[in-house]
């Protein structure tokens, strides 16, 4: 019998300071706020820029998105870019020069923020066949 007092007194003092931790506070309420739509907008070329300029549309990133093979091997279909890949397939580990210049002479942006890396500014080519999928399109800069 003494048991069971002293189990129910461990209980009502866990409760009791339960209570007191949160001072009577009411729990959150979930409130749904709506924002609003936001637009990334990137710096582009324009069509009289005074250097080479390719330019791959949506249509064409997503027919590559469905081939497996990291973004370098197309960009290889244009002129001056040479792609290669470790394993010869054109996945995995993937490198790309432009115009001869190597990895760490390119510069790659997404929406404006470098994909360079800081230690060695190359852009590691690993598993990133999927944004082919979800670029909108792609510009090419060579000479700038």
């Amino acid at each position: 019998m003494k048991r069971k007092y002293t189990s129910a007194a461990l209980l009502w003092s866990l409760a009791v300071g339960a209570v007191a931790m949160t001072g009577g506070q009411k729990p959150d309420s979930v409130s749904v706020e709506e924002l609003h739509e936001v637009v990334v907008k990137a710096v582009k070329a324009p069509a009289n820029a005074p250097f080479a300029v390719a330019r791959i549309g949506r249509q064409e990133l997503e027919a590559f998105s469905r081939t497996g093979q990291e973004l370098p091997f197309l960009f290889a279909r244009t002129p001056g870019i040479m792609a290669w890949s470790e394993n010869g397939l054109g996945t995995g580990t993937t490198y790309m020069r432009i115009r001869g210049a190597g990895d760490s002479r390119v510069n790659v942006t997404l929406d404006g923020v470098s994909l360079n890396s800081p230690e060695d500014q190359c852009v590691f080519w690993v598993n990133m066949n999927s944004y082919a999928a979800l670029l909108g399109n792609v510009q090419i800069q060579r000479g700038v």
